[in-house]
Formats: structure tokens, sequence, C-alpha cells
């Protein structure tokens, strides 16, 4: 064999070896649930996100219909703002029932099916220069969320940061849906609209 079909020859072998070592590693069952549990938590927020902007602009809305009546008709809004607050509290409210509490349950639920708790499969946490903690998803990182040492316990953290967020939203796109909520009991549900 000459020189360079050797070298072509064991160039190929190794490439061939490296792919293999890169096939294994890719197809290993705690990289798997990593990309499964990743997978779901995005496609899950970005649901529940979605759900949770659509229902609090929907109650804004029929709350701020019932003081545009007032405002602008000179209208008794009595009973617009009754069956606006009952709508909204079907939606919003804190009640086990409501479509905002079933969402989050379903947030939750999926959360924990997809990502079990760390040390099971993978743990939440990095790996620190003297690899005394082990990494999975990286939620070590996260300021807020970090030391949540279990699946529920970092679900409900990130639905927390999720609802701060999509309630940041909604303030700046309905500016008065603090006050309109604020001047109903579901106002406290919702500390972080502007």
């Amino acid at each position: 064999m000459s020189t360079r079909s050797g070298h072509l020859f064991r160039v190929a072998v190794f490439l061939g070896v490296l792919g293999h070592v890169a096939t294994a590693r890719a197809t290993s069952p705690t990289l798997q649930a990593a990309k499964v549990c990743r997978k779901t938590i995005t496609s899950q927020g970005r649901a529940y996100a979605k759900k949770r902007l659509a229902l609090l602009n929907n109650c804004v809305d029929k709350l701020l219909k019932c003081e545009i009546l007032l405002e602008v008709d000179n209208t008794n809004a009595n009973n617009c703002r009754s069956l606006a607050l009952s709508s909204c509290t079907g939606r919003i409210g804190p009640v086990p029932d409501s479509t905002l509490s079933r969402a989050q349950a379903v947030f939750d639920t999926r959360f924990v099916t997809a990502c079990p708790s760390p040390g099971t499969v993978y743990p939440f946490t990095k790996i620190t220069s003297d690899n005394t903690v082990a990494d999975g998803l990286w939620f070590g990182e996260d300021s807020t969320c970090g030391g949540s040492g279990d699946s529920p316990t970092l679900a409900a953290c990130l639905r927390g940061e999720i609802d701060a967020r999509v309630d940041g939203v909604a303030g700046e796109v309905k500016p008065r849906a603090a006050i309109l909520l604020d001047n109903t009991p579901l106002g406290a549900n919702f500390p972080n609209l502007p």
C-alpha cells in the first residue's frame, strides 16, 4: 500500500471510529432524556405563556368595555362589571377549576413527567471546576430557580418566571390592566402587572 493510500486508510478508520463514538454518545439515555425534558420545557412553557396572555387580555378587555360604557356613554356599568367579573373568575380566578389553574396544572404535570427529579436521570445543576456537581439542564445557573431540588419545585419556579414576564407584557399591551384587575378581587393574583 502506498504511503498516501495508507494515510487515507488510517484517516478513514479514525473518522469511522470517531463517528461511532459520537453516535454512541448522541444516543445515550441521559442525553435523550435531557433533550426530551428541554423540548417539553420549551413547548409547554410557550403554550402556557400564550394561554395566560390570551386569558388575561380577554379579561382585561371585558373589564375595559365596562369602564368605557361608564366613561364615554355615562351608562350604569354595574351589570357589565358583574358579568365581566363572573367570566374572569371562571377564566383567571384562583379556583382550581378556572381555565388558568388548569393550564398551570397541565404545565406542571407535563414538566414533571418529562423531567424526572434530579438524581433519577440527570441533575438540574452545572458541573463545577472540581467536578462535585454533575450537569443535565444547567438550571443551577438560574439565579431564581437554581436551588430547586426536585422537578415539581423547578416547574413551579419556572412557571412563576413565565407568569412575571407574561404579566409584564400584558401590562405594556393593556396599560390599564393592573388598575382594572385591582378593582376586582382578582388583582391580588397578578402582582407582576405594571
